[in-house]
């Protein structure tokens, strides 16, 4: 399920350990959230999103099955009034509340731009953090985004 509402399962499989440091290149902030992190893999993740008007988003992505769906983004900051954040909620698998991001996998093409991604953990969670960069920048256009 894509739209905000992610059942967490032990059995789903993210980013691969090994893998994470082949995202730091682009994304330095990223760092895993233990509670989502195995022995193997990693399915949650803190990210530092920049802004275009300035400063940063504070992101938490979760990807609890990572080959074959898109992972899902919510941003800890409490923002009024972006064109894609949605709806206030909890974070699943945690007690803190953040704001779902509309990311189109849900009422959107992502899924189909998903699953043309090769197949490798790194490449496709890549492929979605660039995603996220330009859903949350889009808003801040002068005149909109044109969603």
């Amino acid at each position: 399920m894509s739209n905000g509402n992610r059942n967490i399962s032990g059995k789903l499989r993210g980013l691969p350990r090994d893998r994470l440091n082949s995202l730091k290149i682009d994304y330095p902030s990223i760092s895993p959230i233990r509670e989502f992190c195995s022995s193997t893999d990693i399915r949650g993740f803190k990210v530092r999103i920049p802004r275009r008007s300035g400063g940063n988003y504070n992101v938490v992505i979760l990807c609890d099955n990572l080959l074959n769906e898109a992972p899902s983004a919510y941003v800890l900051d409490d923002i009024d009034g972006h064109y894609h954040l949605w709806k206030k909620m909890t974070i699943p698998g945690t007690g803190k509340g953040a704001l779902w991001v509309c990311d189109a996998s849900y009422y959107g093409n992502l899924k189909q731009l998903y699953n043309k991604q090769d197949t490798d953990p790194a490449t496709r969670l890549g492929f979605y953090l660039a995603h996220v960069i330009q859903v949350l920048n889009c808003s801040e256009d002068p005149g909109g985004c044109g969603c």
